[in-house]
């Protein structure tokens, strides 16, 4: 298995531990049995030069968050939203905690891959009218080295 496709599935794990969000997905989805709903998607990666044997790689994602609302409960549905987005927000950073060894993000790597961070970096919400759905859309970089000499 490939690095990117190891953190898109270690980044599901992490999120199927955050209990504000009722369903989550791998793929996209607008179609929830229970809010909030949520779904991951890989948003692209980046590579730069560290030193003649190592390169440094970003591998982002996006995770988006969704609850109903309506002119009755726009205001519980935003709460509702912000609280799942700090749920997740605080997963991630858990990760990055220096008391604890257990970094689940890091599960997995392939030889030559170390993972150096997990991040969450600025994100938006959405409301969208017409379907009824309020979104926060969470951004995610894993920041790793990899050894070139390890690659086959």
């Amino acid at each position: 298995m490939g690095t990117f496709e190891q953190l898109y599935n270690n980044l599901k794990l992490l999120l199927d531990e955050v209990t504000e969000i009722q369903e989550k997905h791998m793929q996209p989805t607008f179609e929830f049995n229970g809010f909030p709903g949520a779904f991951i998607v890989p948003s692209g990666n980046e590579s730069d030069f560290l030193t003649t044997n190592d390169n440094q790689r970003i591998y982002a994602f996006k995770i988006w968050i969704f609850t109903e609302y309506d002119v009755t409960n726009k205001k519980t549905s935003y709460a509702s939203l912000v609280s799942a987005v700090d749920a997740v927000i605080n997963k991630i950073d858990a990760e990055e905690n220096p008391d604890t060894d257990d970094r689940n993000m890091a599960t997995g790597m392939g030889a030559g891959v170390t993972l150096l961070a997990v991040l969450a970096t600025p994100s938006r919400f959405a409301l969208d009218e017409e379907t009824k759905l309020l979104g926060a859309e969470v951004s995610v970089r894993c920041k790793t080295t990899v050894d070139l000499t390890l690659l086959t």
